[in-house]
Order: structure tokens, then sequence, then C-alpha cells
């Protein structure tokens, strides 16, 4: 199941066409609008909610849209329609979770899996699939990267979340109205994928998160891209399933990196964080980078940065580093005006251009850098990492895309 809408699916969902979709026996698309794509019929899984739902303010671009396919027009951008796409589609998504889960048993109730993510989302499926063939699916199973705290966490589902049929079986399957009786609980709540740990909670099924045990789940989901992965000595040879927040350029880039590591590995090979941290970090690592932000954000130091620790302490270049140095888990710092960001997992980052539309950091000038020797020392005692005589980088740093362009 791909989640995703009308005013985004053109731009995110095609790349999957030739990527990530070509290796799934069946999927289907769901979005806020009828369409048709690529021969592949996009289900409006919206169009049964009740007329006062619909009414209501956070069903504005689900009218205007409707509106619009009845009049034969496209869907506007932002710039011409009069209204934030962006707030309003964030509105309208987390009604779509429950609907798109009571749609997708209807139609494949003999599936064993339930797997949902979104347009923007990446999963390696040839070994999502074979360690799903390792579980039983009989069992209520509830799987992804874990939001919140007990007893109601929730798998974020941009990471990817998974049910096992025996989970949609005891709820939407059990029920083919349930996803209405939580209609009003849906309108106070913040997002889909936590209605959907309230309707599984509800029926006794809780999120699959301990560390080492069955079914195994712990950080095979994550959500963030290549190229902001946090990796740590906690995880460094772990499986690794799924990226989010990702552009298609990006979803290229990792189906190219999955199709190499295809042609040098047997084919019962995970790809692990550790192959991630080679292929999109490791050469690009220096013990300081003009011009860059790798979001080190573990601890942070600023006298006005909102949720950072008040203090003006390690505001200058030095005493950052410094800080760094004095907390034995830091391997990555940042600097920017006013503020030090330190991290305990290794994280690229990207270059930050001073000039230009930057929606996060415009006219900010950012400083990042690693403990190189931290990170091999990491990297010889994980147990599956081979550490050469080497320089930890640089690398030519043109390669990386800026993050925001001029």
């Amino acid at each position: 199941m791909i989640k995703t809408g009308a005013t985004v699916l053109w731009k995110r969902l095609p790349i999957h066409f030739v990527t990530t979709l070509r290796q799934v026996p069946y999927f289907q698309v769901y979005s806020d609008q009828e369409d048709l794509i690529g021969g592949h019929q996009v289900v409006d899984v919206l169009q049964n909610m009740s007329t006062s739902m619909k009414n209501s303010d956070d069903f504005e671009l689900y009218r205007i849209q409707q509106e619009m396919l009845e009049n034969h027009a496209n869907t506007l951008p932002e710039a011409h329609s009069g209204i934030n796409h962006n707030n309003k589609g964030w509105s309208l998504d987390k009604y779509k979770n429950l609907p798109m889960l009571q749609h997708a048993w209807s139609v494949r109730p003999q599936a064993k899996w339930f797997i949902f993510m979104d347009a923007d989302s990446y999963v390696f499926w040839t070994p999502m699939l074979r360690w799903l063939r390792t579980l039983n699916y009989r069992h209520a199973l509830y799987m992804g990267s874990a939001v919140g705290n007990p007893p109601v966490q929730f798998a974020h589902g941009g990471s990817v979340a998974v049910l096992s049929r025996g989970a949609m079986l005891r709820t939407f399957g059990n029920d083919p109205d349930l996803y209405g009786k939580y209609d009003a609980a849906v309108t106070k709540d913040c997002c889909g994928d936590h209605m959907v740990a309230k309707v599984l909670y509800d029926h006794g099924i809780k999120m699959a998160v301990g560390d080492g045990v069955y079914p195994y789940a712990k950080w095979r989901f994550q959500g963030e891209p290549q190229w902001l992965v946090f990796t740590n000595k906690h995880n460094w040879c772990a499986p690794i399933l799924s990226f989010h927040h990702i552009s298609p350029r990006d979803i290229e880039e990792i189906h190219q990196f999955e199709l190499e590591f295809r042609k040098t590995h047997h084919d019962d090979q995970p790809i692990r964080y550790v192959d991630v941290y080679h292929k999109f970090m490791h050469d690009y690592l220096e013990e300081e980078k003009d011009d860059w932000d790798n979001r080190s954000n573990d601890r942070e130091y600023s006298p006005s940065y909102k949720n950072a620790f008040r203090t003006s302490e390690y505001t200058s270049l030095e005493k950052c580093k410094k800080a760094c140095e004095d907390w034995s888990e830091c391997v990555g710092w940042r600097k920017g005006p006013d503020f030090c960001g330190l991290s305990k997992s290794v994280r690229l980052g990207r270059r930050v251009v001073r000039y230009g539309e930057d929606i996060h950091n415009e006219g900010i000038h950012w400083i990042s850098g690693w403990m190189l020797d931290r990170i091999r020392k990491i990297r010889s005692e994980s147990g599956c990492d081979y550490v050469e005589d080497e320089h930890l980088g640089p690398k030519d740093v043109s390669e990386i895309r800026p993050e925001h362009q001029a």
C-alpha cells in the first residue's frame, strides 16, 4: 500500500514504477483523489467518508480537488490555488490510514502481509520479503519504527509499517465498518499512523519493539534519507529495510546501490547500516567541513534556540568541538550562530548554501565535523566492518548535491 496525495502524486510516484514497485507481486496506490497513472488505478480512499466529515475544515483541500476533477481540471499548484497545500494536505492525510487498511483487507483478504509506506519512502523489498518469510503471518504482528511511549507506541508510517494477516483478521477483517467507528477520534488525533496503533491496541495488539527477540524488527525500519541515517555502535551490523523523506533522485540513487549490492553479495545477505555507511557517508567525512550541516542533535546548546539547553558556553567553534571531545560517545558536531549540536551517531548531512532560497538555514553559516578516530573504533569493534590503513575522507564533495539550490 502506497499512501500519497493528489498534489504530490505526479511528483513522487512515477519513479517507483521503474524502481521499487517492480519487485513486489501486488500493490495498490491510495490518495485523496481518484486517478490513473501508468495504467495503475489510484484509489480515492476518502470517497466513502461521511458527508459531515467531508464538510469539515480538514477536508477543504479534498472539496477543492473534487470540484476540479468534476470540471476536468488538473490539480493546480499552490501558487494558483489560493491555499497552502502542505498544511491542508497534512490535515487531510491523517484520515487516510484506517480506510486504506479497510480497503486493503476487502480486496486482498488472502494476503499474508500488509505493508504500507508513503510515496517518499523506499523499501529494500528483497530482504523485506525474505525476512517476513521467517515469521508466522498467523500471529498478530505489528512492526515498524517505533514512535511515542507505552502503552500505545505506533509504527511511523513514512518509515514503512507491517501488519500480519493475523493482526488484520482480528481488526479490519472482523468488522467491515471498523474505520468509521473511529471518525471522531481521528479528528482529535495528530496522525493517521497513530490511529492505526490505537485501533490495534483496542483489539489487544501492541507494536513489536523488543531488541533481539521475535520478530526481530528493531533497527530494520527507520525514517531518514540515506544521507541522514543514524548509524552508531548499536546498529552498525543490523539490517536496514527503509528510508523516508527522500526525493525521486534519492530513490534512483538508493535503487542503483541496491542493484550493485546484489551483484557482489549472496542473495540471502541483508543490506546493513554498515553498507549504507560505506556507500553514502564514509568517503565524505572530515574533521571539519565548512558550509555543512550534519544535523548533530543528540545534545544541543544555545542561548536562544528552541528545545536546546540554554547556555552560551559552547557557542564558539573551539568550545563546540571541545564539548564533543569531552563527551566520550560523541562522533559528530555542528556549529551555527549561537548554536552547538553533538551526535552519538554518524550522520552525513548536506552542504548548506548561504544564499538563495533556503527554508531551513537561509543566511546561516554552518560548520560540521566528525571524530574520525572514534568512528574507526566503532567500526573495528563492530565485528562486521574491516578497518584498513586509510585516511577517513575527504572525497570530492561536489559529488554530493546541496540540500538547497540557489
